[in-house]
């Protein structure tokens, strides 16, 4: 699962890079981002957020800051 973590990460890495350098809106940034929430195997899901590049979770309520697998062991 850290693995889809540290996918996700890179992804938006290019993506923010891209935005960053007015090769996408942002309409086509914040549609890429939300392709890239992920699901873990308790059901939250998580996302990074578009302009922090944070990770935030949600079990279905609110989101929270929070730190992925892939950022555990670091």
């Amino acid at each position: 699962m850290a693995d889809r973590f540290r996918e996700v990460e890179e992804t938006f890495a290019l993506l923010r890079e891209k935005f960053n350098d007015r090769r996408i809106s942002e309409r086509e940034y914040v549609d890429s981002l939300k392709q890239l929430r992920i699901k873990d195997e308790e059901g939250r899901f998580w996302m990074i957020g578009a302009r922090t590049g944070k990770w935030y979770t949600s079990d279905g309520g609110e989101w929270f800051e929070a730190k992925p697998p892939s950022q555990r062991d670091k």
